[in-house]
């Protein structure tokens, strides 16, 4: 497979020793595990973007989440998370609480334009009407829309 791993927009499939991305259908994210020689001229840090391209055509974008440099191999090993990063790092700073008839859509699309997030829904469904006094908020972004999901409706 002809493969291109991209830094922040620089070409460092040279330095590539291995990677293996997966992504997991049980909790929707995406992780990449990228090693490279330590050679390369360029410096890591969280947040950066990792693009992977395979057989010419852009794949995803990861972040790096964590650096690990080893010594005795002479290699950087970068854990890395797709944009779903953004929704486990944002933490909703406020508390909201439901005192009005309102759907559980409405406040996923919140958090995700709150975390500037891009999303598409495959429905036109509302999902479910929140009871009065549900909570929201006081927690990462990610745990607030899972929670979210699980009452929404699903189409059948």
């Amino acid at each position: 497979m002809n493969i291109q791993v991209e830094h922040n927009n620089v070409d460092i499939s040279e330095y590539v020793i291995s990677y293996d991305r997966e992504h997991k259908i049980c909790t929707a994210i995406g992780t990449l595990t990228l090693v490279v020689s330590d050679n390369i001229a360029t410096t890591f840090n969280p947040w950066d973007e990792i693009d992977i391209h395979e057989e010419g055509d852009f794949k995803v974008r990861y972040y790096i989440s964590t650096i690990n440099w080893s010594i005795p191999n002479s290699t950087i090993s970068l854990d890395c998370q797709d944009e779903s990063k953004r929704l486990v790092d944002y933490f909703i700073p406020d508390q909201y609480t439901v005192e009005y008839p309102t759907y559980t859509r409405f406040w996923i699309e919140k958090f995700l334009d709150e975390v500037g997030t891009s999303y598409q829904f495959q429905t036109t469904s509302q999902g479910n009407l929140l009871s009065n006094h549900t909570s929201m908020g006081l927690m990462s972004a990610y745990e607030q829309i899972i929670c979210s999901l699980m009452v929404m409706e699903l189409p059948r």
